[in-house]
């Protein structure tokens, strides 16, 4: 198994930036700045002003993160989880290069999940 290109440039970014901003993790966060600014996240998103708005939000969000030293950026569960469901979903389609849409969608899969988990906390506490 294998990360296409640019799958690994978007890797490599994200470690840099986080490593930049010294933040002690590197997170699912961290990724979406370089995929927006990846080949295929301007196609997936044409509209710049929808882009800035989201790296502004991010650049807010990372103010509030833990920091460390110079080291490298540890993934987080979360990320490590997301990579290790791309990598069996892929294998299981028969592939050997995973790439950017394949990354999103164990993204937005593993997003579904916690809003149904999120939706079941909220009935069993409510009573």
């Amino acid at each position: 198994m294998y990360f296409n290109n640019e799958l690994i440039q978007i890797f490599q970014e994200a470690t840099l930036d986080a490593k930049r901003l010294k933040h002690e993790y590197l997170t699912i966060e961290h990724t979406i700045k370089p995929i927006l600014n990846s080949k295929t996240g301007k196609t997936l998103i044409s509209d710049s002003k929808v882009i800035t708005d989201i790296e502004t939000d991010l650049n807010e969000y990372f103010k509030y993160m833990e920091t460390s030293e110079d080291s490298l950026p540890i993934k987080t569960e979360d990320l490590e989880l997301i990579l290790n469901n791309m990598m069996l979903n892929v294998e299981a389609k028969g592939k050997t290069l995973m790439g950017v849409i394949d990354f999103i969608r164990e993204i937005e899969k593993t997003k579904e999940k916690y809003d149904k988990l999120n939706k079941i906390n909220k009935k069993v506490y409510k009573k």
